[in-house]
């Protein structure tokens, strides 16, 4: 079974193994994985020019990979980025992740393990939703913005974890969902 600590000392996947979009502004969005490796380590820079953003459905429905690692440069996580990744057990965010977008993580039935950084401020409306395995998940104090139903609250055993008075707690609260302070 693969760890977050795996997915912590993993090498950096090859530029090769990636597809890109370069927006002439120094930044490439990702487009696609093409590798075959079941942990990804998504490279900071691609080709001298730093990933921002991973775009949508990179490594949704089809994709091998179980375990990925966002590095540091991205921002944003784009809707539907992993959604219905069967495989995905675990993902690592990078310190510069600022949003999560719509749906991103839809239908990842087996995610089990999802660390986000210190930094993100908004998780978009359905997340989250229909991932069975995820239980618990701890939200960042710097996040001021949780959307309606971004969590897998299906069998009512879910758990969002934070600072005491955070936003996280005051979501929970106000949604019914069961908080515990870290």
């Amino acid at each position: 079974e693969i760890t977050v600590e795996d997915v912590m000392n993993a090498p950096e996947n090859p530029e090769s193994d990636f597809v890109v979009v370069d927006h002439g502004n120094g930044d490439v969005e990702l487009l696609g994985y093409e590798g075959t490796d079941e942990i990804v380590v998504i490279p900071e820079i691609w080709n001298g020019k730093k990933i921002t953003t991973i775009s949508s459905y990179v490594f949704g429905v089809s994709s091998i990979a179980k375990a990925v690692k966002i590095p540091d440069s991205v921002t944003l996580v784009n809707e539907f980025a992993f959604a219905a990744n069967t495989n995905l057990e675990i993902v690592v965010f990078g310190s510069g992740v600022k949003e999560i977008g719509k749906a991103s993580f839809q239908a990842c039935e087996n995610l089990r393990e999802v660390v986000l950084n210190e930094g993100l401020e908004k998780i978009s409306m359905i997340s989250f939703v229909s991932c069975d395995s995820l239980k618990k998940l701890t939200i960042p104090e710097s996040v001021k913005e949780i959307e309606p139903g971004v969590f897998p609250l299906e069998d009512g055993d879910f758990v969002l974890v934070g600072k005491t008075g955070s936003y996280a707690e005051t979501y929970a609260k106000e949604n019914g969902i069961t908080f515990e302070a870290n």
